[in-house]
């Protein structure tokens, strides 16, 4: 099966330059590998925004592949009818709260002018079972330990090893950090 062409980050090209407060930004959570199709979904019905990177593959003759940034994640704008939308594509799990509307628009927008200026982005990797990291926030910050499992996700348990003993730590996976 070939590869398909690249389709654009955004729809349309002033995304950014709307208002929060009469387009506020909706963060969907879309089932596994759905996020291109709830975009096309959108496009034409809402403003979207899915950030992709290069993925160049060498072994592959198929060439290379245009991957989401946040994989699992678009990013759309608009009210009710628009998340209706969305809603009623069954491709996505979940909405996610947004607390400060005005500080996603810069954060996207920010993302998308280094991508228009030629930068590289791509995901960081995630931590999966087995992995060591450090822990960077709570009361366990800077101690090392091993992703033991993920639960859901979000969270992860941690074993982690103090005095030669192992103990387990339940942390959502932004309080850790692969190893340095």
């Amino acid at each position: 099966m070939p590869i398909l062409e690249r389709e654009p980050d955004c729809w349309p090209e002033n995304i950014f330059e709307m208002p929060t407060e009469e387009m506020p930004w909706q963060v969907v959570y879309v089932r596994s590998r759905q996020e291109k199709n709830l975009a096309r979904l959108l496009r034409g019905r809402a403003p979207v925004y899915l950030p992709q990177w290069e993925n160049r593959n060498r072994r592959s003759a198929r060439g290379s592949a245009w991957l989401p940034v946040f994989p699992g994640y678009v990013f759309f704008r608009g009210h009710r009818e628009e998340k209706l939308a969305a809603q009623q594509s069954n491709l996505l799990v979940a909405f996610l709260p947004i607390e400060d509307q005005d500080r996603l628009q810069k954060e996207l927008s920010q993302l998308h002018a280094l991508k228009e200026q030629g930068g590289y982005l791509r995901p960081w990797p995630e931590p999966v079972v087995g992995d060591e990291v450090t822990i960077s926030e709570g009361a366990f910050a800077g101690y090392r330990g091993v992703v033991k499992k993920i639960n859901g996700g979000r969270r992860m348990i941690i074993s982690v090893t103090a005095l030669n003993q192992a103990v387990s730590v339940d942390l959502d996976r932004e309080a850790v950090r692969p190893k340095k």
